[in-house]
């Protein structure tokens, strides 16, 4: 993979992994030296060293690239050069997406689509697991729970805004675009309100994580995902109506 990715660079071609830096997200391998024993990224936690004081810019990475901390645990390659498609065929292109990935289930050991709601909520109203489990078990649920809410509020409240400003691209389906901005508004709001529901300000560890997530907490949220589940329901058929023909 290293000679790949050094390979694909010199072609002008970055490489994607996640879990580059900081978190499991996903960043660009733009950069590499020594053959490629060391790598050079990007990604959005990059601010928080650049520009700060000693940062020193250095002579051979004049881009600022900052090294790769972790090798990635998902890669992903271009697939060399394609046809830049137009706004009206990537909103399409949105659309087909939100379909296949709605029926997906699982990968890798992680659940999908409509799976990975049913399996959050029930996981949340398991109250037999968190009367069982230890403060250090249950505070690692919290913030391995917190941060897919993260994750699901800013991938949902993106594609509200990408779906709001697209929509005037399928003139002849704007019922049926109107009607999916719609619903991932409210699906983006209910995201918002887990978002701010789990957000305590505190680095909460061990008992303190236990106090502060209850079990009411916990039911408000599973209602909430329901909500939005039900509701991503409706927005897929509709995909599936405005994909007829098109």
């Amino acid at each position: 993979h290293r000679e790949r990715m050094a390979r694909e660079i010199r072609s002008h071609m970055p490489v994607l992994g996640i879990n580059l830096r900081v978190a499991p997200e996903w960043g660009v391998i733009c950069g590499y030296k020594k053959g490629g024993a060391d790598l050079y990224c990007r990604t959005k936690y990059d601010g928080d060293v650049l520009g700060k004081p000693g940062y020193e810019k250095g002579k051979d990475n004049p881009h600022d690239y900052l090294p790769v901390d972790n090798w990635p645990f998902l890669i992903a390659y271009f697939a060399g050069e394609v046809e830049v498609p137009s706004d009206r065929e990537s909103l399409l292109g949105s659309l087909r997406i939100l379909v296949d990935c709605s029926g997906a289930e699982t990968n890798r050991g992680y659940r999908q689509g409509f799976t990975a709601y049913e399996t959050w909520r029930g996981d949340l109203l398991d109250d037999g697991w968190y009367e069982g489990s230890d403060d250090d078990q249950l505070a690692r649920r919290f913030s391995v729970n917190q941060f897919c809410a993260l994750a699901l509020y800013d991938a949902r409240k993106a594609a509200h805004a990408y779906l709001s400003e697209s929509a005037r691209l399928l003139p002849e389906k704007a019922d049926g675009m109107n009607r999916i901005v719609l619903f991932f508004k409210e699906i983006s709001e209910k995201a918002r309100r887990i978002h701010a529901m789990l957000d305590s300000g505190e680095y909460l560890v061990g008992e303190r994580a236990r106090r502060f997530w209850t079990r009411d907490m916990r039911i408000a949220q599973a209602g909430l995902l329901a909500g939005m589940l039900e509701t991503e329901r409706e927005a897929v058929a509709t995909a599936k109506n405005v994909l007829m023909g098109s």
